[in-house]
């Protein structure tokens, strides 16, 4: 994945669900293969983990071109609950631009299966 942010140079990524992987190794991957390892050219995470949950989890990954603009523990847009469900970080540039990065789970299985029909849906 981290290749492929490379490739189309993107500048920040948001990446959910990741409680089964550990925080360090999404800090490398994407580090090392994003960004290319090396001395200021580090990326900055800004992370939401869920209190007790297998699942959930999101981080804001910012790129290096732009994360020297991220101000520094800014804790005023996060989640409260501490579900791991939004992340964010504020850019100060010209203007502050403040990303937000969003989880929402979702149950398993179909709407038929649960017994419910897609809304507008008549037989």
């Amino acid at each position: 994945m981290a290749n492929m942010l490379a490739r189309t140079k993107t500048m920040v990524a948001i990446i959910i669900d990741h409680r089964q992987t550990k925080i360090d190794g999404i800090e490398y991957e994407m580090t090392s293969q994003w960004t290319g390892a090396g001395k200021g050219r580090e990326a900055k995470f800004k992370h939401a983990e869920p209190n007790k949950t297998t699942t959930g989890g999101i981080t804001v990954a910012v790129h290096p071109i732009i994360a020297r603009y991220m101000a520094a523990n800014i804790t005023k847009y996060d989640d409260p609950r501490g579900w791991g469900r939004w992340a964010s970080v504020v850019i100060h540039s010209k203007t502050k631009t403040v990303i937000i990065g969003t989880y929402g789970p979702t149950g398993t299985g179909t709407q038929e299966q649960k017994g419910t029909k897609p809304h507008g849906t008549h037989n």
